[in-house]
């Protein structure tokens, strides 16, 4: 239900201090709606979906932290429109730093899932505390209908993207949770949640800096080309190691993360992993469509995903179980993407070449390192050979790329290389303050 005000007021060109006092109000007004409307509804979404009355109370207690995030200051919007990276990492990390050892801390001593929920309402309250500590602003209770009405145009479709984006990242969840039993539910809970972490920590790196650094060049289309070229090089450069990475060493990785007991989960967690992988390359467009004006486009690529998923669920899942749930994420992912990429094209007018011959460059070094896949099922499954065997991968797979800009110039080799030497030369002052 968030409304997407963090965003709107990055977007938005010119002093934003007087609309922070009706964004405040506006996400503390839909928080409390929302955990209202989810305590009415949750009860019977619980039973009836996922058959299960244990279940009840946790999500009750959960509902807690949308009520708890709806008092965060939002003045730290500013820190991120300035791409203030040392206080965003304060922000968004700290707060994890700290509940981590409460959460594992409970975990040992009461063996018991109240241990993440009740580190995850900590982290929560924190994160809300330290908002007002590295951003001493002091919100008032005011509504200004104008002032939300211009926030609203453009955070609204961001909400709406944030409703399909729930459905889509859950709906495949329901129908595993109704079709099959609690116990297949949570190997494919498991799966999911493996699978979308490198999705997690790219698109949250990616939003952080992408969005607002666009924002400031979208008067300047050489340098906005340059910036959007080198994004997508970065990204592409770290999802297709960890695809070649997760189709290789992929029943080593659930092995040792997991256990032994969760190695039913390989194929789901491989192809799982594939489509996240897809999707953040796609989601690394968005900044460029917020900082454009579009953000409906987000809410049309969210919702094209739930209907795909809609029509093509039942009949996977019914024939192949979990994996058939994977598959279906993926065949989404695959059938959406081609139109997101063509309307992203069009709408901003950039060019897509050095982004088609990265992609080229960075699948020919996937298939160059896929036989590895053959020394890997005849190795132990113990973290020596996992570790030495992933490293191996990467050499080659890197060597292949850096080789390829080299001789062709060609590649996202030169957009890692002038990333590497821009960090190198940034004065000591400034390193994690304007990156």
């Amino acid at each position: 239900f968030a409304l997407g005000f963090g965003p709107a007021l990055i977007q938005k060109q010119g002093e934003i201090g007087g609309f922070l006092n009706t964004a405040w109000t506006s996400n503390l007004l839909i928080s409390l709606f929302a955990s209202l409307l989810l305590v009415i509804f949750s009860p019977n979404i619980v039973t009836v979906i996922f058959k299960s009355q244990e279940a009840i109370l946790p999500v009750l207690i959960m509902i807690s932290v949308i009520l708890i995030s709806g008092f965060n200051n939002v003045a730290v919007v500013r820190y991120l429109k300035e791409i203030r990276l040392n206080r965003i990492f304060i922000y968004n990390v700290l707060p994890k730093v700290i509940s981590l050892p409460i959460i594992i801390g409970l975990a040992f001593l009461y063996r018991s899932y109240w241990a993440l929920i009740i580190g995850i309402i900590i982290e929560y309250i924190i994160r809300c505390l330290i908002s007002y500590l590295i951003y001493p602003y002091k919100p008032k209770f005011e509504f200004n209908y104008p002032k939300f009405k211009e926030l609203y145009s453009f955070g609204g479709w961001l909400q709406l993207k944030n409703i399909t984006n729930w459905l889509a990242g859950y709906i495949d969840v329901g129908f595993v949770g109704n079709m099959l039993s609690a116990e297949v539910l949570g190997f494919y809970n498991r799966a999911q949640t493996l699978a979308k972490i490198p999705q997690n920590q790219i698109s949250g790196i990616v939003n952080t800096i992408s969005f607002p650094l666009y924002s400031k060049l979208i008067s300047d289309r050489g340098k906005l080309q340059k910036a959007f070229t080198a994004t997508s090089d970065l990204v592409l450069i770290i999802i297709m190691p960890i695809i070649a990475v997760t189709i290789i060493f992929g029943k080593q990785i659930v092995f040792i993360v997991l256990g032994n007991q969760w190695l039913y989960l390989t194929r789901t967690f491989q192809i799982l992993i594939i489509s996240f992988s897809i999707e953040s390359f796609v989601f690394s467009f968005y900044p460029l469509l917020r900082a454009l004006g579009y953000p409906k486009l987000e809410f049309v690529f969210q919702i094209s995903k739930v209907i795909v998923l809609l029509i093509i669920l039942y009949p996977l899942i019914k024939f192949y179980g979990i994996f058939g749930a994977g598959l279906a994420v993926l065949t989404s992912v695959l059938l959406v993407t081609p139109f997101m990429l063509y309307k992203i094209k069009t709408i901003s007018k950039l060019s897509f070449r050095n982004i088609i011959e990265s992609i080229i460059i960075c699948l020919l070094g996937l298939v160059v390192v896929l036989p590895i896949r053959f020394i890997s099922n005849k190795l132990d499954l113990s973290v020596g050979f996992t570790f030495i065997g992933i490293l191996i991968l990467l050499t080659t797979y890197f060597s292949l790329i850096f080789l390829v800009f080299f001789i062709t110039r060609m590649g996202p080799g030169e957009n890692i290389i002038s990333s590497i030497k821009t960090i190198c030369n940034i004065p000591k002052e400034d390193k994690g303050e304007n990156i």
